[in-house]
């Protein structure tokens, strides 16, 4: 499913359609993405997509169950990047319950608030200007909302 957002924007209710789901939009910074969903899979990530989504990925926000980290990287040119894993979380998560994320698009990083607690940032590796799309896998989306 695509579904194009327009700033500003009241959220947008999805009452557990399945995913995976792309939004296509303005370009994100300065922007706060705040979605609320339950993660289904091991692995859920929400990626911020670049103008050319076939070879480049902004950013990759991917929590990972079992191991309990939150994987980052980014793709240029079709080629990923380091990956980040370097983090521990002061909580246990669980799939198949509601957490509120929050993804704030800044001028040199995206920070990344999962439950009110700020899991981690993420330093730009590609023009942010460009990117201009979400793609979220793996979660049961309740609602998403960009301001």
């Amino acid at each position: 499913m695509i579904v194009e957002v327009l700033y500003p924007t009241r959220s947008v209710l999805f009452n557990n359609n399945p995913t995976p789901l792309q939004l296509k939009s303005k370009p994100f910074l300065g922007k706060n993405l705040k979605l609320v969903a339950a993660p289904m899979n091991e692995r859920t990530p929400i990626d911020f997509l670049a103008s050319d989504c076939d070879n480049n990925l902004a950013f990759r926000f991917c929590p990972q169950f079992e191991k309990q980290v939150i994987f980052r990287n980014s793709m240029i040119d079709g080629k990923l990047q380091e990956e980040e894993t370097d983090l521990s979380v002061p909580f246990i998560w669980k799939r198949n319950q509601l957490y509120e994320f929050n993804i704030y698009v800044a001028e040199e990083f995206y920070s990344c608030v999962w439950d009110g607690v700020e899991v981690c940032t993420f330093k730009h590796r590609f023009p942010v200007k460009e990117s201009i799309g979400l793609s979220i896998d793996g979660m049961r989306i309740k609602s998403i909302t960009i301001l």
